[in-house]
C-alpha cells in the first residue's frame, strides 16, 4: 500500500513539476500597467474568483499551510525542490510564510524573505517577499496546489468560492489529491 502510495505522489509530483517548469516568468502588460494574466515565476500570484466567501478562504489557508509546514525532504523532492523552512503567522485576510535559511554558523535559523498568502475582494493573492535565496520553484508548487483545490468544488477552497475565468494552468484536478496523499 505504502508503495503504491508513493508511486501515485511521485506521478504527481513530476505533473506538477512540468506545469510549473512551462509557466512563463513575466506576462504581458495591460494599458494600465497591471498585469493581463496571472503571474508565476517571481512576482504576485493571483487566483480569481467570482465569488468568494472570504471567512472561509481565510481558515483554508491557514490549514494549508500549516499542512505544508509539516513537510520535509522527501514531500518536496517529488516536486524537485528544495525543503521550504518557514513559519506561519495569521493574518487577518490570510497568513503569512517567514522563511528562513540556516545561517553558515553553528547551523542557526535566519529570516530570510517570506510569503504573504491573502484574500483581497474576490483574489487569492501570493505575493514574495525576497530574501537572500529565491523561492520560486516552492511558490509555484504552492499556487499549483491551491489552484487545484480551487478548481475541486467539493474541496474546502472549492466550497469558499467559484473560479472566474482565466488564464490559469492546464488542467490539475488530480493535483488537489495530492496535498491530502501527502498528509
Amino acid at each position: 500500500m505504502a508503495t503504491m502510495r508513493l508511486g501515485l505522489l511521485t506521478a504527481h509530483a513530476a505533473l506538477i513539476s512540468a506545469l510549473v517548469a512551462t509557466i512563463p516568468r513575466a506576462p504581458p502588460r495591460s494599458r494600465f500597467g497591471q498585469p493581463s494574466t496571472l503571474m508565476l515565476g517571481g512576482g504576485t500570484k493571483t487566483l480569481a474568483f467570482r465569488s468568494l466567501d472570504e471567512r472561509k478562504a481565510v481558515a483554508y489557508l491557514s490549514s494549508f499551510t500549516s499542512r505544508i509546514s509539516r513537510w520535509g525532504e522527501s514531500e518536496w523532492s517529488l516536486f524537485d525542490a528544495p525543503p521550504l523552512k518557514f513559519s506561519t503567522r495569521a493574518l487577518s485576510d490570510g497568513v503569512r510564510l517567514q522563511y528562513f535559511d540556516v545561517g553558515s554558523t553553528g547551523g542557526a535559523l535566519k529570516k530570510d524573505g517570506g510569503l504573504d498568502i491573502t484574500c483581497e475582494g474576490l483574489r487569492v493573492c501570493l505575493r514574495p517577499q525576497r530574501g537572500g535565496i529565491g523561492r520560486s520553484k516552492q511558490e509555484g508548487v504552492l499556487f499549483a496546489l491551491l489552484l487545484a483545490e480551487a478548481r475541486q468544488p467539493l474541496s474546502p477552497l472549492g466550497q469558499a468560492g467559484q473560479l472566474a475565468p482565466s488564464l490559469f494552468l492546464p488542467d490539475t484536478r488530480r493535483e488537489a489529491r495530492l496535498l491530502a496523499q501527502i498528509d
